[in-house]
């Protein structure tokens, strides 16, 4: 997956871009996959540390947390 756009509509409407690494972050969420499931498909996927990838995975996920496009499951 090369780049992933969101479009969140409303009265505030804003596009949120991800690059393929998000864009495939963003296909792996899915509700299911726990954080640490999420890891291993990245270190499957590219060639980094499994620090970097639970790194880069938790920014993302602050990010869209923080833009209301993910919310936590209890």
């Amino acid at each position: 997956m090369d780049e992933v756009v969101i479009v969140v509509p409303g009265e505030t409407a804003y596009m949120h871009s991800l690059n393929s690494v998000g864009a495939n972050i963003w296909e792996l969420i899915d509700g299911k996959m726990t954080v640490d499931n999420i890891v291993d498909e990245l270190l499957k996927r590219y060639k980094v540390t499994p620090e970097r990838a639970r790194k880069d995975l938790n920014e993302l996920i602050d990010k869209l947390l923080e833009a209301k496009l993910i919310h936590k499951v209890k």
